[in-house]
């Protein structure tokens, strides 16, 4: 077993059972395990090409040094967009948690009046409940007639008053032409 893999044992040690530990030990850092033979192999790869890849790489890893180093306005202005790029990837994020929980809290209430409704209707009973409801509907219905009526004498009003004020200003026209 690797020495870098004890820390896992060491941090899972307060929190995990005996057997649970006892079976990442034997299953996931053994040496034979799968896990560490792959891993191996992985760390491998990427070793080899690195080796291969870092001489045809370094001519051009030395200029972009040397290049960044003569003008660090580019690392200035290139560090600010990454600040920007971040900053708006973190704001879409607590947008969809922010959208995600007003969905969650609207389906709440949504089921809490349902069971409401449900809970007053058992409490009740059938009759009482639909004429409850049909008391509501009816006063609904006239508050629903006084607004129309209150909203109509309103625009009537307001008609009048647009009708006096184009007749006055066709008078003052008429009269300015008439000098």
């Amino acid at each position: 077993m690797d020495a870098g893999d004890q820390w896992l044992l060491s941090i899972l040690q307060g929190i995990a059972s005996p057997q649970l530990l006892q079976f990442i030990h034997d299953h996931v850092l053994h040496p034979d395990a799968p896990f560490q033979i792959v891993k191996r192999k992985i760390i491998a790869a990427v070793q080899s090409s690195t080796e291969i890849m870092y001489p045809l790489l370094q001519p051009f890893i030395d200029r972009l040094t040397v290049a960044l180093y003569n003008s660090p306005d580019i690392v200035i202005v290139g560090f600010a967009l990454v600040v920007l790029v971040l900053t708006i990837q973190v704001l879409s994020w607590i947008r969809r948690v922010s959208m995600w929980a007003a969905g969650v809290a609207f389906r709440l209430m949504f089921y809490a009046v349902v069971v409401g409704v449900a809970a007053a209707v058992w409490q009740r009973g059938l009759e009482n409940s639909v004429k409850d409801v049909v008391v509501l509907c009816s006063k609904a219905a006239g508050f629903a007639v006084a607004l129309k009526d209150f909203w109509l004498q309103e625009y009537k009003k307001y008609d009048v008053q647009q009708q006096r004020a184009a007749g006055a200003g066709r008078a003052g026209a008429a009269r300015g032409r008439g000098r």
